[in-house]
């Protein structure tokens, strides 16, 4: 029908409307065309067609003109025009949906060129739809403009070949060439130009072997990691993850020479091979060098019969959290960090965070415990009390789970000269909630010093030995805006009864959600080891005012608010 609409030669001495129907044609093999129609539109000078066709079902447009007396080179080209979303991709067998998300208007058009075959070019309006490279935890926002622009040809290594490969928009620039098989899925790419953001500047290859793993190498001057790092804290869903569909895997080489982080931190020199097969890691070596000279580390520890552990080390705790923005108050130290990807019963990691000869400085909720606690004591002199600022720490020990969107904190402690404490509780990314606490040591060198004697050191300091005189703390409520508690009478409670005073659970697990259960309102939400309402809370003394009272329950919900 098209080769019909198109030739000059076509309902010739005919001028005005025809209308012409095929019911079922194929293209490249590949492709089947049914319920094909053409209104077609002759004049004395062109010849116009315009219609409606389904591609393997997916409904599509089609228009088209011929001008008499043209030379075939100078011709309009035909257009043919879809809306794909993530269902018409996979009718057509583009596998590419683990890459973009959402609708993608497409206009593909077909011109005379200097060969036999017609030169194809392809146009598609990444505007709506969402785009994603889950390896560097790159995302382009639904709205957020893009457009990709390639010509399609038959390729001498590959069924099919993307010449002149673009992908272009507010802060995205890829160039390069992309090789797809006959199966419709890629093959190979080569990327010269690769650049999601206005620092990052790389050369990205690869190919996919027979079993469908790829090998990928890039390398760069600079490269912004800083939503790669955060990516690295993301909890993501348990039950989210077990529904993907896994990947066969991926070999990755990275050179880069500087990686920009948070808190104006870098790391120089990062030489990371990484391998992952169904969407687990496999193997990790990488290493860098921070500002100020000190090295870091991390290793995939893989024994046989043993869970997989990743293991981290760093001479700069400090500059190593500024630089992965999860901690910016800490400076110096040595950081190490083993992590069980395995994880155990509902957490999908476990891990152990231990820091040594580090200090924190001006962080607003240490500031607040210290000095709400400080002005709970009874006062010993005339003197004015002086809030610190400046916290020197030997050690830090924080045993922790993730799984669910959820993040635990078990029993931890850290331990200073001047003060120390003991925290756990739990921060849940569903309900943005955090609920942790524990008990504020002060002068814990001094007041710790019968922690040794049994029996008797257990009694007066505690079951860990944290002190004579210690006071209890919560950081509860919404995530964006905690709120700092402290219970003042704690400091007169002995040691072994401390704990009958603390403001958080005792154990608390990740809790496994049903996704399927309903979602009860805010107010229905109790937690069941909630005392009655009769029995009336010890009291805390409020050092942060709010316009209303935390929701302590909020932080313990194991549903999923709207």
């Amino acid at each position: 029908c098209l080769g019909y609409a198109l030739h000059p030669g076509a309902a010739r001495g005919h001028v005005g409307p025809l209308r012409a129907r095929s019911s079922a044609a194929e293209i490249g093999g590949q492709f089947d065309v049914q319920g094909f129609t053409l209104a077609l539109d002759l004049t004395g000078t062109a010849l116009e067609a315009k219609g409606d066709l389904l591609v393997n079902g997916i409904p599509a447009k089609i228009a088209g003109q011929r001008i008499f007396g043209a030379e075939a080179d100078q011709q309009p080209p035909v257009k043919v025009t879809a809306s794909l979303d993530e269902t018409d991709r996979n009718q057509l067998g583009l596998d590419i949906n683990d890459l973009v998300r959402g609708v993608v208007p497409i206009e593909i058009s077909l011109q005379k060129g200097a060969g036999p075959e017609p030169v194809i070019h392809l146009k598609a309006d990444l505007t709506n739809a969402e785009l994603g490279i889950e390896a560097i935890a790159w995302r382009k926002a639904q709205g957020r403009p893009a457009v990709l622009d390639t010509d399609i040809a038959t390729g001498k290594t590959h069924k099919t070949e993307l010449h002149n490969f673009k992908v272009a928009g507010d802060d995205v620039a890829i160039e390069g060439w992309v090789g797809v098989g006959a199966d419709n899925k890629m093959k190979e790419f080569f990327f010269p130009e690769f650049s999601l953001n206005v620092v990052s500047r790389l050369e990205v290859q690869g190919t996919r072997g027979g079993d469908g793993v790829w090998n990928v190498k890039a390398n760069g001057k600079n490269f912004d990691g800083r939503d790669f790092f955060k990516s690295l804290f993301t909890v993501d869903d348990a039950q989210k993850a077990k529904a993907a569909k896994p990947s066969h895997g991926i070999d990755l080489a990275v050179d880069i020479d500087n990686v920009i982080g948070h808190s104006d931190v870098s790391l120089r020199g990062l030489k990371l091979k990484l391998s992952s097969r169904a969407e687990k890691l496999t193997k990790l070596d990488a290493r860098g060098t921070l500002d100020g000279g000190a090295p870091l580390a991390a290793v995939l520890d893989t024994k046989p019969g043993n869970p997989r552990r990743l293991l981290a080390d760093s001479t700069d705790a400090g500059a190593t959290m500024k630089l992965l923005d999860f901690y910016p108050n800490a400076q110096g130290g040595r950081l190490q960090l083993e992590v069980n990807l395995d994880g155990k019963g509902p957490a999908e990691k476990t891990g152990i965070l231990w820091v040594n000869n580090f200090k924190v400085l001006g962080d607003p909720i240490v500031s607040e415990v210290v000095g709400s606690a400080d002005q709970g004591r009874p006062a010993i002199s005339g003197k004015k009390q002086v809030t610190r600022e400046v916290f020197n720490f030997d050690q830090l020990k924080a045993p922790f789970s993730i799984g669910y969107g959820q993040f635990v904190l078990e029993e931890s402690y850290v331990k200073g000269p001047v003060m120390g404490a003991n925290m756990r509780g739990k921060a849940d990314f569903k309900t943005r909630r955090v609920n942790i606490g524990g008990t504020y040591i002060p002068l814990q060198g001094l007041n710790g010093a019968l922690g040794g004697i049994p029996l008797l050191g257990q009694i007066l300091s505690g079951a860990h030995g944290e002190g004579i005189f210690g006071i209890t703390f919560a950081v509860q409520g919404a995530m964006s805006a905690p709120q700092v508690l402290v219970n003042p009478l704690s400091i007169v409670t002995p040691g072994i009864l401390r704990g009958l005073m603390e403001m958080t659970p005792y154990d608390p697990k990740i809790q496994a959600r049903d996704e399927k259960a309903p979602v009860k309102p805010v107010e229905q939400r109790v937690r069941a080891s909630a005392p009655p309402v009769d029995v009336a809370p010890p009291p805390v003394r409020k050092t942060r005012p709010a316009a209303t009272a935390p929701d302590i329950s909020e932080g313990w919900t194991s549903t999923t608010t709207p």
